[in-house]
């Protein structure tokens, strides 16, 4: 068991980029268990876990409306997303 704990257990860094990497993509075997090990013990890197999944949730919510034409280089948004965009320059205009 001792030999096996130094693989099990893994850095705060390795553990934050294993969280980014699974919001990309799914975990191998051995990934996967090793940053459940990590958080298990880590309140910092648990907490970090749930924030990182909350930001890419609102992100991906919110990004939801906006669609990319046959053109990559020409991005168009979705009204949705220009009235949201309009309505936040009226607030700033507002308030000056």
């Amino acid at each position: 068991m001792k030999k096996l704990m130094p693989v099990l257990m893994i850095s705060c860094e390795n553990a934050t980029l294993l969280i980014e990497k699974h919001a990309l993509k799914e975990l191998s075997r051995p990934q996967s268990i090793q940053l459940k090990m990590h958080t298990a013990v880590c309140d910092a890197c648990r907490q970090y876990q749930r924030q990182s999944i909350l930001i890419n949730t609102t992100i991906l919510k919110h990004l939801s409306d906006i669609t990319i034409s046959t053109s990559p280089t020409e991005p168009r948004m979705g009204n949705l997303a220009k009235q949201q965009i309009q309505n936040e320059i009226e607030k700033l205009s507002a308030s000056d």
